[in-house]
């Protein structure tokens, strides 16, 4: 069984190829959060994704979904409002 970080180090190798460039800020990961048409585009510096709570949600999104290997990460298992709010914790250090 994989650990939580090396899953995450794998997520993240995967989709760095998808770093966003266009939006001008490097390190940033677009994340398509929540479900359906409520979903929203996020971009998530690639820092976060060596976070457990990240790991987490991930692993959420892999039981929902299965593993994906193409397209954008998806994790449909919480709102965007809310995971914003979650990564403005992460950072704050809260």
């Amino acid at each position: 069984m994989r650990s939580h970080q090396t899953e995450v180090a794998r997520w993240v190798v995967f989709f760095v190829v998808v770093v966003v460039v266009v939006e001008g800020e490097k390190g940033y990961v677009p994340v398509l959060v929540g479900r359906g048409a409520a979903a929203e585009m996020v971009y998530v510096h690639v820092k976060h994704f060596g976070l457990p709570t990240m790991a987490v949600l991930l692993e959420m999104a892999e039981e929902e979904m299965g593993k994906q290997s193409e397209g954008i990460l998806r994790i449909p298992c919480v709102e965007a409002a809310h995971f914003r709010h979650v990564l403005k914790a992460i950072s704050n250090g809260k």
